[in-house]
């Protein structure tokens, strides 16, 4: 028992290597923790508050609104007896959603990908279909009447 210890320990020290080669960073998972629970605490605010504003618009100013943002809030989120509520399964399910539309997609491996497919050197970055890349906020008749003094 005493050599399974001192392995596992080992191998939380350096890294695991798992799948396809990649090393698994085991002392970050105390920071994706820290950072799940934030997530958590964020999402169970963000509900708490659309839980006011649903109660606000639904049962207080109600006559404010004329009953049409009543109506369509109720719409649009059904509820039971005009009263939202929610657990520890919507806040996990909102945290979830929350994470997956914070992460965003890089394009440039897929571009890189595609120019080493048709041979062209991965490493150049000049793309004729980018617009971007142009950082000037010169007008381009005044760039042309500059270039050709």
């Amino acid at each position: 028992l005493a050599q399974v210890v001192e392995v596992l320990s080992a191998l939380l020290r350096l890294g695991w290597c798992g799948t396809m080669g990649r090393t698994v960073a085991l002392w970050r998972t105390c920071d994706a923790a820290v950072i799940g629970l934030f997530l958590m605490m964020l999402s169970g605010v963000m509900l708490l508050v659309f839980q006011s504003f649903h109660f606000a618009v639904t049962v207080t100013h109600k006559a404010k609104l004329n009953g049409y943002g009543a109506w369509l809030l109720e719409k649009a989120v059904p509820t039971k007896g005009k009263q939202l509520s929610f657990d520890l399964t919507h806040v996990l399910i909102f945290a979830i959603v929350a994470c997956l539309f914070a992460m965003n997609f890089d394009f440039t491996v897929v571009k890189k990908r595609k120019k080493k497919h048709r041979g062209i050197d991965a490493d150049d970055t000049d793309d004729d279909d980018d617009n971007d890349d142009n950082d000037d906020d010169v007008p381009a008749s005044k760039a042309a009447a500059d270039a050709s003094e």
